[in-house]
């Protein structure tokens, strides 16, 4: 058995972020900087779970609503599911906003456009959780994820740097 290091949660996954984030760009080149925001919502298998605790179209809305006040001359896009997603179509008629549907052919692209965004806000999906854990940039996090998402390093309170940490709604 290994002994315990007593590492400090915050030093462990400042450590594993460090780790991750120096793996993924030696792969990807870390000069490429989207200055967008970008939003993860997870629809597909989850969508009904999701939208029944309160992640749907208001939720979005609100979101959006404060980051174009936060952020006027960002541009926002959507990255999401093709399948049990037709609800989200109001916000890109809304907000004049590009809503993008992964498959299997663009997940790889998708990824680093979540990782490389200037401002990203994840949902509950490990694929978004662990792009704002590799990207250097701003990560808007709403706690009421951790109940949805298997975040055990956050649920004891502990964030990286970068996340900015909100509930329900931004301030």
């Amino acid at each position: 058995m290994l002994p315990k290091l007593g590492l400090s949660n915050i030093y462990r996954l400042s450590f594993k972020n460090d780790i991750l984030r120096k793996l993924y760009f030696v792969e990807n080149s870390d000069e490429i900087h989207d200055h967008n925001i970008a939003i993860h919502i997870r629809r597909g298998d989850l969508s009904k779970k999701l939208i029944k605790a309160g992640f749907d179209c208001k939720y979005y809305t609100e979101l959006i609503k404060s980051m174009k006040k936060i952020y006027p001359s960002k541009q926002i896009e959507i990255f999401t599911e093709q399948k049990n997603s037709d609800d989200l179509k109001i916000l890109a008629h809304r907000f004049g906003i590009n809503i993008y549907y992964g498959n299997d052919s663009n997940i790889r692209e998708h990824f680093h456009k979540l990782v490389c965004a200037s401002v990203l806000i994840p949902s509950a999906s490990t694929f978004s959780v662990l792009a704002s854990e590799i990207s250097r940039n701003i990560i808007y996090f709403d706690l009421h994820l951790k109940s949805r998402a298997r975040l055990t390093e956050y649920k004891k309170g502990t964030f990286p740097e970068n996340f900015v940490i909100f509930n329900k709604v931004i301030k």
